[in-house]
Order: C-alpha cells, then structure tokens, then sequence
C-alpha cells in the first residue's frame, strides 16, 4: 500500500462523504453526498470498502466487486492536491488487490481523468 494511504472501511460513511463530496469539487456533474446516500452507493453498488483506498484529506477511489470482475466506483482528488499524481496513485494501489478485470467509465467531458 502506499505511504499515507487507508482503506476506506477505516473511515466512517459520513467521514467518506464528506471527502467525496470534496473530492467531486468542480465537477462537471454536482455531487454532494451526505452519509445515508454513501451508505446507498456503498450497498448498492458493492463498494468493497476493505480493498478501496482514501489519502486523508486529498482524494479516494472505490472499488466495487462482483464475483471476478470490479470496477471503479468513484475514483477523486480535491483540487488543492490535483495535477499532482495522486488519482494515479490511487488507481495503482486499488488495482494492486483488485480483480483481473476492472472497469473504469470515463466521460468525454473528463479529460484529466481520462489521461
């Protein structure tokens, strides 16, 4: 795991709201989550929260799982800490425990996220 990464079932639902919420900052979808709606995402979506990673305070990325196959659940940095490598850096230490087979859905009006 990467230095000054935790897994997310390490932080409570409202704890990850809030730095989802913050991490979504300037999206061009709003999203704002309270903790009964990252409850919802975290059920709904099999949000495995043992093997999806947070950096306190800078960015998060979930995994979901399904059998064998995972995908990306919201991957986000805050502004203050993006362009600085870290959303790779959380990709590569979710990927690391992941499944063989993980999705990633980009939208056409996300370019960094895409690069």
């Amino acid at each position: 795991m990467t230095a000054g990464f935790v897994r997310s079932s390490t932080l409570s639902y409202a704890e990850l709201a809030e730095l989802f919420t913050a991490a979504y900052e300037g999206y061009y979808v709003p999203m704002q989550l309270d903790e009964a709606a990252m409850r919802h995402i975290v059920d709904v979506w099999d949000i495995d929260l043992d093997r999806s990673f947070v950096a306190p305070g800078r960015g998060l990325v979930n995994l979901a799982v399904r059998g064998d196959r995972g995908w990306i659940g919201g991957i986000g940095v805050v502004p203050s800490a993006r362009r600085t490598g870290l959303g790779r850096a959380l990709m590569e230490a979710v990927l690391a425990d992941a499944p063989p087979v993980v999705t990633l859905e980009g939208r056409g009006q996300d370019a960094p996220a895409i690069s």
